[in-house]
């Protein structure tokens, strides 16, 4: 568990929240914003506000706080334009709607790889075992997001909610007829929050536009040929489903990829050596810690089951990094693994 270079005792911790609460209707003295943001991953990421004329003196100011209830139905005194925001897990929404975090998820001080050309001079905020209070308390937020999923208990809510104003997302109630395709809807609920529901709706019919055009492409190139999803990790080979997560909703449902028979209605699944000879698959796309490790040497691979499967001795078997889109969502994370999927099959 990383800790701060300076730890702080569980009392100093309480009597800091303490005074947090009982000045919570003080000015806030924010650190100054982050120099400008490279370019938003979205085109239509700039605020609705830019460019607007300045109000006439007359015109009444608009608010800078809205108070909203959150899932739980906690009530959220929510800063329309936050300076200091901490939202783990949101960055690739956020960052669609040109909204910069603070700090971005992390595991220990791994964070989203693919995301870093938007987050480079963002610090990680490390998740591992939950979210601690110590790290985002040393942040000043002005503002916390986050979600129910993973780590995060009930009775941490109202801890975090001494520190900053704290939005929780319940994971099962923004969630679609499949909660792996929540991202859309994710996506709206911030642009309801922050005034932003047109960047959002362009963001999403932008994806859509993408995701039918590589669609295409794909049944030109592979037609119904059936794709796989296979992960490896140490002496476990494991198996993305059409029920679960990630990147399979983009490849079998955005794209409209045949998923194997052994694959269909599954969620993740561990796959005996046993089962790869049921891998009905044509491609296969592998992802894996290291790129350059030879597969035929792990010594879960490494008999004739595997060696004579008809996607590895047709060359079809695709690696991809750990660190990379697939194993994120999102409308940014999609977009990549759609340029991913493109550029093994459609190139």
């Amino acid at each position: 568990m990383r800790r701060f270079a300076t730890s702080i005792t569980i009392a100093g911790l309480m009597l800091m929240l303490a005074l947090l609460s009982a000045c919570g209707t003080k000015e806030r003295t924010a650190s100054p914003p982050a120099s400008a943001a490279p370019a938003s991953p979205a085109s239509s990421a700039a605020s609705p506000a830019a460019g607007a004329a300045s109000p006439a003196a007359s015109a009444s100011p608009s608010p800078s706080v809205a108070v909203v209830k959150d899932d739980y139905g906690r009530e959220v005194k929510l800063p329309l334009k936050p300076q200091r925001l901490i939202a783990p897990g949101f960055e690739d929404p956020l960052l669609v709607l040109g909204m910069k975090p603070v700090a971005q998820y992390a595991l220990g001080t791994a964070v989203k790889t693919y995301l870093q050309q938007w987050l480079s001079d963002v610090p990680p905020l490390d998740y591992t075992g939950g979210l601690k209070p110590e790290p985002v308390l040393a942040l000043n937020p002005d503002l916390i997001i986050l979600s129910n999923s993973g780590w995060l208990k009930p009775e941490m809510f109202d801890t975090f909610g001494k520190i900053a104003p704290t939005y929780i997302f319940n994971e099962e109630a923004t969630s679609t007829e499949k909660w792996s395709n929540n991202w859309r809807k994710t996506l709206l609920k911030f642009g309801e929050l922050f005034g932003k529901k047109d960047v959002a709706e362009k963001a999403i019919a932008e994806y859509e536009q993408k995701a039918k055009d590589a669609k295409n492409r794909l049944q030109a190139t592979v037609g119904g040929k059936k794709v796989a999803i296979l992960y490896l990790s140490g002496k476990t080979l494991g198996m993305m489903g059409t029920g679960w997560w990630n990147s399979a909703p983009v490849l079998y449902e955005d794209l409209g990829l045949a998923a194997p028979e052994i694959a269909k209605g599954k969620s993740y699944e561990t796959l005996s050596t046993e089962a790869i000879a049921k891998l009905d698959a044509d491609y296969i796309f592998f992802i894996v810690a290291d790129p350059n490790e030879d597969l035929n040497k792990n010594p879960l691979l490494d008999n004739a089951l595997w060696r004579d499967h008809p996607a590895v001795k047709a060359g079809h078997v695709i690696k991809v990094s750990r660190d990379g889109s697939f194993f994120g969502s999102g409308p940014t994370t999609n977009k990549l693994t759609i340029d991913a999927v493109l550029k093994a099959l459609a190139p």
